[in-house]
């Protein structure tokens, strides 16, 4: 028999909802989807189905790693944690510029079907950070005042859409402390989303941009910027 609206009751509205509510729809319709499909389910009367609804999925892999499906389309980016695999912005060459960072990067063409107004766009992105190489010499003290201080941060990171920072993604990275026990302290695994809307067809560009902040002072209390374990899906949807 076909899910009807009798197989799956409506929400009612003030209802309190609990997980059995959900449990139970989702055991329906999952098996509806899964071989409970009618003939009668089906509308014949017309000629509903065209032929962008049934386009195949179309994978492909480097350089640019995505699939083309109907109504999404997915690009994908992954480096591992080893060390051959970083990137490292040098303080003395790279300060005061947003600069991509590769592996958080994506350049796609969004095409918008037929009977579609514009695209949707959902971006992840995760990376491991840390700082190395400054003096630390006002790090040094076992104050907490001098931890992951405004003073001492080293780099900032930031999503870029289309070349338009989002300033709601700024994550911070701070310099390494000095001593042995606490040196790791200021290491972070950072993680950014953001749903972007109204994307019309053309080309688009998604990357997570690295800013080493300028040193005022002669003391280097950071150096080299290290970003590793990089990974970033961008997930464009034909809404």
């Amino acid at each position: 028999m076909g899910l009807t609206s009798g197989n799956l009751p409506a929400f009612v509205d003030g209802n309190v909802i609990n997980a059995a509510d959900f449990n139970t729809r989702f055991t329906k319709i999952t098996d509806f989807l899964n071989g409970g499909i009618v003939a009668g389910d089906l509308q014949t009367s017309s000629k509903w189905v065209q032929p962008r609804h049934l386009v195949p999925p179309r994978y492909f892999g480097a350089p640019a790693p995505r699939v083309l499906m109907p109504s999404a389309d997915l690009h994908h980016r992954l480096e591992r944690q080893e060390a051959i695999n970083s990137v490292v912005f040098p303080e003395d060459s790279a300060s005061g510029e947003w600069l991509a960072i590769p592996g958080l990067s994506a350049t796609f063409h969004v095409t918008v079907p037929d009977g579609h107004s514009n695209a949707a766009l959902d971006v992840d992105a995760h990376f491991y950070a840390f700082e190395e190489g400054g003096t630390e010499s006002d790090l040094s003290s076992s104050s907490a005042s001098n931890f992951e201080s405004n003073s001492y941060i080293a780099a900032t990171f930031a999503l870029f859409v289309d070349g338009s920072r989002k300033t709601y993604t700024q994550r911070n990275l701070f310099a390494a402390t000095a001593t042995t026990s606490s040196s790791r302290i200021s290491r972070k695994h950072h993680n950014i989303t953001a749903h972007i809307t109204g994307l019309d067809s053309g080309m688009h560009s998604v990357s997570v941009r690295c800013k080493v902040n300028n040193i005022a002072t002669t003391n280097r209390n950071w150096h080299r910027v290290w970003i590793q374990a990089r990974g970033l899906l961008v997930d464009v949807q034909y809404v």
